[in-house]
């Protein structure tokens, strides 16, 4: 008899990803369930064509009052599965007829449990199905003897001609007994009875289990996946935070050299400023007009200085105009770009004659301190 793995192999119609699952529940179904053999069994599809599946044909063990029967069945595991439930077929011999009043056996022994119709490839398993068919066919069981012309009410104590099948049979007085067609098994003791029992109930109970445990992973995946995406959208906001953070930083320092660079200028131009009014300290102040004062300076460089400080703080005001402009929407970028380089060069070049003569008339007038102090000193 060819094994599971042999069988599934030989289909070659399970996704390899589901094809471990399918051959280790077939095996955990036929170890609670010995009766059960694996071999190929053939499916149609929608389209017409066929398909070679796992099949388990056997038989499941029930107790119906007080009595132990065998049903026969056929299970297909379908190529979806296990996202896909099995179909499972009540196949009676010729000698028993399928119960057309099943809840959940239909004329043509198809099983309609709602664990199937429902079936839920995280929660549900093969195992657990044949639990689930061997409670439901001990409740009421899917076939029935068929009936003969000498139906006796008690079991029949010849030994030829067994069936290997148990199954109830069903009269006009509505006692059900053990099929006359086969003596009753003297192998179902009551320890058997208890063994078979105990594993049912240890199969519930681990289903049980088994669904609490999923229930929780879920609930504590769920949590986590919500836990995460908090965490990611704080770390985004943090990091946007940290770089609004350090382009204020970068905007402060670079501000603060602009502002040391211009205080340096101040001074300079203070310095060239009180030289020239310890210059022109003895002129009088008959005359206040500007254009009278820079017309009485003889010193060339200090003239310089004023034209170059007027011409750079012109400039600087023009800037500020052309920006406004654009702002206004009254200057085209082009045009600010183009004027902006030309009055920035002017403006470097007017910045730079400045800082030169400022530069040596502070170096005259230390020379000249250095000559007054050195007078003094003789």
């Amino acid at each position: 008899m060819p094994t599971v793995q042999e069988v599934v192999h030989s289909t070659q119609s399970y996704p390899a990803q589901f094809e471990v699952r399918v051959v280790s529940e077939a095996n955990e179904l036929v170890r609670d369930f010995p009766s059960l053999a694996p071999e190929t069994g053939q499916l149609r599809r929608s389209d017409g064509s066929h398909v070679s599946v796992l099949s388990l044909r056997g038989v499941l063990p029930i107790t119906y009052r007080g009595a132990n029967y065998n049903i026969p069945v056929q299970l297909f595991v379908t190529e979806r599965f296990p996202n896909m439930a099995p179909l499972v077929y009540v196949t009676p011999t010729p000698a028993m007829v399928v119960r057309h009043d099943h809840p959940y056996v239909d004329k043509n022994g198809l099983v309609r449990h709602p664990y199937l119709m429902q079936w839920n490839p995280a929660r549900c398993c093969l195992a657990g199905l044949g639990v689930v068919l061997v409670n439901v066919f001990s409740q009421k069981p899917p076939v029935y003897a068929r009936p003969t012309q000498n139906i006796s009410p008690y079991p029949s104590l010849s030994t030829h001609n067994s069936s290997a099948f148990r199954f109830p049979s069903e009269g006009n007085s509505g006692s059900l007994y053990p099929s006359n067609s086969e003596p009753l098994s003297h192998h179902n003791s009551s320890d058997a009875m208890e063994a078979r029992n105990a594993s049912i109930r240890r199969r519930e109970l681990l289903e049980k289990c088994n669904d609490a445990i999923r229930r929780k992973l879920n609930d504590e995946r769920d949590s986590a996946k919500s836990r995460m995406l908090e965490l990611y959208q704080e770390r985004h906001e943090l990091s946007s935070g940290a770089s609004t953070i350090q382009e204020g930083f970068s905007s402060l320092h670079l501000e603060a050299d602009n502002q040391r660079e211009r205080v340096q200028e101040l001074q300079l131009e203070l310095g060239s400023l009180e030289t020239w009014l310890e210059k022109n300290k003895g002129t009088g102040e008959q005359d206040n007009n500007p254009d009278a004062l820079m017309s009485r300076t003889t010193n060339v460089q200090q003239d310089q200085v004023l034209r170059s400080s007027a011409e750079n703080l012109a400039l600087q005001d023009l800037l500020y105009a052309l920006e406004e402009g654009m702002d206004a929407g009254l200057v085209d970028v082009g045009t600010y770009l183009k004027e902006t380089r030309k009055i920035g060069r002017k403006q470097f070049y007017a910045r730079a004659l400045i800082r030169k003569i400022q530069l040596q008339l502070a170096e005259e007038q230390r020379s000249h301190h250095a000559s007054l102090h050195a007078q003094v000193s003789h």
